[in-house]
């Protein structure tokens, strides 16, 4: 049934997604309006608006509650818009207009009249609050105007017929409070009222679109997603920073590497138990590989994030790519199959199975990257990175019911200290001793590792390669 309240609280699916638009727009907004109030000192030209009739408006500082009704409409506005399909059309355009305000800002800076307000009390502290707010030199276009104008627009379809004008005459309100309290001039405000109409209908009708929605939806999916791995990890905010910054300049092509990332390490974390399954995380896993290779999803987030991976797989690779994809989510079965057997492998198994791993991990990366580079140009890479996985997640794993220790070092460690708990293993000395000798082994690959991209300098992916390198370092010392 559809909610046809004015406002409510939006469903629980849907908070992260309007937290993480809002952030963006407030991450927009605030590099925009503060970047563009400080570089302008530096622009050797000023312009004035100032009309005849601009100072003929009243000054009355208590306006300045009217003004500041803006801060509370914005924080509103995800309670009326409740799901992202509504949203997205009201950040848009409030980005879009910050965007074009910020040019015409550093373009056009404009020195504001001198202000003197002695009132006090209530007002005068919400007028001087507003004038901190106003920065320096951002006058035409009014901002908060256009913000106002825009807000009208997106809030109204929403409200009753009277509701409807009532917001209208709210951005009109706030629209005479920069008048009255000295913030802008009348040619910003009719410039800002300009601006919110071009910008909303420019958003809405961009935001309609069903391509736009399709791909918002998953930029949302991924960014939800490195949200719950950096909950988990902090180690995974650095990740997840790279992943985005891979992206740019070129947004679009780059997306494979933020679906391939979301995706398989969403996972690899139902199936070591750190994501909530209300299924065996086996048969999820199965499911996703067989979509994987038809190409018939279900409709859940995780499903609608492999559909997107699969897209961008086949749109920048090949089957050979997607049959890559689908063996590597084989192979992370199989460590749910060795916790539920609590089987415990030998050093030449346990060797193969993280070859096996990183071996289609470091291929998936390096097409992600549009490297020519595959994993088999540098096989003792792929050798270190399933010793940083080992020794690095060691006591993770081991919690969870994961042996990556070899069978005689275990019976070693058993010998030494009978019916010892997995979770004590890395305490005993046969354990202790093995880690050792592991950390002399990654010295050794680490150096081969150097060498052969050396050899590799000047290929695409060398130095995300030795990025890999250097970040597993510190785990040898």
């Amino acid at each position: 049934m559809t909610d046809t309240r004015f406002a409510g609280l939006p469903p629980r699916t849907e908070v992260a997604n309007l937290t993480i638009l809002s952030l963006a727009f407030a991450l927009c907004f605030g590099v925009s309006y503060c970047g563009a109030s400080a570089l302008s000192a530096y622009v050797p030209w000023r312009i004035s608006v100032e009309l005849p009739i601009d100072s003929q408006f009243p000054f009355w500082p208590a306006a300045a509650a009217i003004y500041l009704t803006i801060t509370l409409l914005l924080q509103f506005a995800p309670f009326v818009l409740r799901d992202f399909k509504s949203f997205l059309p009201l950040v848009a355009a409030l980005i879009l207009a910050t965007i074009i305000a910020t040019l015409c800002f550093m373009l056009l800076p404009i020195d504001g009249p001198p202000i003197e307000c002695c009132e006090s009390g209530v007002a005068g502290a919400l007028f001087h609050t507003a004038d901190w707010l106003n920065l320096e030199r951002n006058y035409l276009p009014s901002l908060h105007v256009t913000f106002a104008f825009i807000l009208a627009c997106a809030l109204a379809p929403r409200a009753s017929r009277p509701g409807g004008i009532a917001l209208y005459l709210w951005a009109c309100a706030v629209a005479a409070s920069t008048l009255v309290t000295r913030q802008h001039y009348l040619l910003d405000l009719v410039a800002g009222i300009v601006l919110a109409f071009f910008c909303w209908r420019v958003a809405r009708n961009w935001a309609r679109r069903p391509k736009v929605l399709a791909a918002v939806d998953v930029e949302l999916l991924c960014l939800r997603n490195f949200g719950r791995f950096m909950r988990r990890h902090r180690r995974y905010f650095t990740i997840s920073v790279a992943v985005l910054a891979a992206g740019i300049p070129h947004w679009r092509r780059q997306r494979l590497a933020r679906t391939g990332f979301a995706f398989l390490q969403a996972v690899d974390d139902v199936l070591d138990g750190d994501r909530a399954s209300e299924r065996e995380p086996l048969e999820v896993a199965d499911d996703l590989a067989a979509a994987l290779d038809s190409g018939e999803f279900a409709a859940d987030d995780l499903a609608r994030l492999g559909a997107a991976f699969r897209a961008d797989l086949l749109a920048r690779g090949d089957r050979d790519a997607l049959d890559t994809a689908i063996a590597l989510v084989r192979c992370m079965q199989r460590d749910r199959r060795r916790v539920l057997a609590r089987e415990i492998g030998s050093r030449a198994e346990l060797v193969e199975i993280h070859r096996a791993t990183f071996r289609g991990s470091l291929d998936l990366l390096l097409l992600a990257a549009d490297s020519p580079l595959r994993a088999a140009d540098v096989p003792d890479l792929v050798d270190a990175l399933g010793w940083c996985s080992t020794v690095r997640d060691l006591d993770e794993d081991l919690a969870h019911g994961l042996i990556n220790i070899p069978a005689d070092v275990v019976e070693a460690a058993n010998a030494e200290q009978p019916d010892v708990a997995l979770t004590a293993l890395p305490a005993t000395t046969a354990v202790r001793d093995w880690l050792a000798a592991e950390r002399e082994r990654a010295r050794a690959l680490l150096a081969r590792v150097d060498t052969r991209l050396d050899e590799l300098e000047g290929q695409r992916g060398t130095k995300l390669l030795r990025r890999f390198a250097h970040s597993m370092r510190r785990y040898v010392n």
